[in-house]
């Protein structure tokens, strides 16, 4: 233990990334998962991006001059963690220029699986590259941890002690590109919303997006008749307490298109319901949603919902940092 806390301290964690702020986070999560120096390398590109992978393979990365300057700046890296086609050759060649670094790509590549230690795959992903080094992973990267949910709930549960358990955080996303939340589905989550919280006799703790829409919010609004707390995004003054809803709360519901927010709601360990109506769920989070309820993580909210105890899932973060570490330590 004590040789692997000296390697850890001495660890510098590379993110390389682009402006895909959604894979950012995901690869943050698992940074902060490890123990050592992250140091963001972010890149941008050239015309050259707009190639297949194995065509940049040949005609270069496709990353432009101050970006690779950028790069090779600052102490060699211990491990290097990536995401998504675009920064997949990027990853390859500074495997290649630091060797001893461990590697990581999350998703698949569109690149040879060999050019990295690990590629880290989605269990709903159906694009899997083949390869001896994949490493599955059941829900996003976060960066929530017990200590910061037991931080979080230190600093606000004298705000919410005043609304009766069982607390219910609830965490509203909206439409998407691709998906829809209508008026009518606002309605419909209202009412379900209440009448779970009804019929636990307990209280909601509520905070909207800037997805979610101001007519949406209102539907919503239009159907609580139990305590309830609501930020509302664009409306409310102070700092969003969506993760002090979660520390807090005895039950998290959330809806279902954005996998993170799933995903952060799970590391709580707490019954978590998911508003998963067809016309708000794109094909992938479908699949995420119903692989979660086959295992028993989650359920669907419905007018009918009932407490149940969950399986707990584990933290990716965590898990994903662990395969490093254990790559770290057999390198040492």
């Amino acid at each position: 233990m004590y040789l692997l806390a000296m390697i850890q301290k001495k660890n510098i964690i590379w993110i390389v990334a682009d402006d895909r702020l959604g894979t950012t986070r995901q690869l943050e999560g698992v940074a902060h998962s490890l123990s050592g120096t992250i140091i963001h390398k972010p890149v941008t590109y050239d015309w050259r991006v707009k190639l297949p992978n194995f065509l940049r393979r040949i005609l270069g990365n496709g990353v432009t001059a101050h970006s690779w300057s950028s790069l090779l700046k600052q102490d060699a890296p211990d491990v290097i963690l990536s995401g998504g086609r675009r920064t997949a050759p990027i990853t390859a060649y500074l495997k290649r220029l630091y060797p001893h670094a461990v590697t990581m790509h999350f998703m698949n590549p569109n690149y040879p699986s060999s050019a990295f230690d690990f590629v880290a795959i989605p269990r709903h992903d159906q694009s899997i590259p083949s390869g001896n080094n994949i490493v599955f992973f059941d829900t996003a990267p976060n960066q929530i941890s017990d200590q910061r949910l037991a931080d979080e709930r230190k600093t606000w549960m004298s705000q919410f002690k005043k609304y009766p358990a069982p607390r219910i955080a609830v965490l509203i996303g909206g439409k998407t590109k691709t998906t829809t939340f209508d008026t009518d589905m606002a309605r419909a989550f209202g009412h379900d919303l209440n009448a779970l919280a009804k019929r636990l006799k307990g209280s909601l703790l509520i905070t909207d997006s800037r997805r979610t829409g101001v007519e949406q919010t209102a539907e919503i609004k239009s159907m609580l008749t139990v305590p309830h707390y609501f930020y509302e995004y664009g409306v409310s003054e102070g700092t969003n307490p969506m993760f002090g809803f979660m520390a807090c709360a005895d039950v998290v519901v959330v809806t279902g298109e954005s996998i993170s927010m799933v995903s952060e709601a799970l590391t709580t360990g707490k019954p978590v319901f998911v508003y998963d109506h067809p016309s708000l769920l794109a094909p992938k989070h479908k699949r995420f949603t119903e692989r979660l309820k086959e295992i028993g993580a989650i359920q669907s909210l419905t007018s009918k919902s009932k407490l149940f105890t969950p399986k707990l899932v584990a933290n990716s973060s965590t898990v994903l940092a662990e395969v490093i570490t254990q790559k770290l330590k057999g390198k040492s």
